[in-house]
C-alpha cells in the first residue's frame, strides 16, 4: 500500500479492478473533481451499496 501512496503521490493511478485495497480516501484522490457526482450518482442508482460492493466504495 505504501508503494501504491507514492506512486500517487507522483501523480500515477491504480485501475479499481487491482489487488490493492483501497480506502475511502484513496478513491477520494483517485476519482479527483470526478468523486462528488459520482458519489451524487451512487447514492441515487445504488443507495442500499448494491453496486460494487467488494471495492469498497463508501461514501
Amino acid at each position: 500500500m505504501d508503494l501504491y501512496r507514492k506512486a500517487r503521490g507522483l501523480g500515477g493511478k491504480a485501475y479499481p479492478s487491482n489487488a490493492l485495497p483501497m480506502s475511502t480516501e484513496d478513491w477520494r484522490a483517485h476519482f479527483g473533481d470526478a468523486w462528488p457526482k459520482l458519489a451524487d450518482a451512487k447514492a441515487r442508482y445504488a443507495p442500499g451499496n448494491l453496486l460494487n460492493p467488494g471495492q469498497r466504495l463508501h461514501w
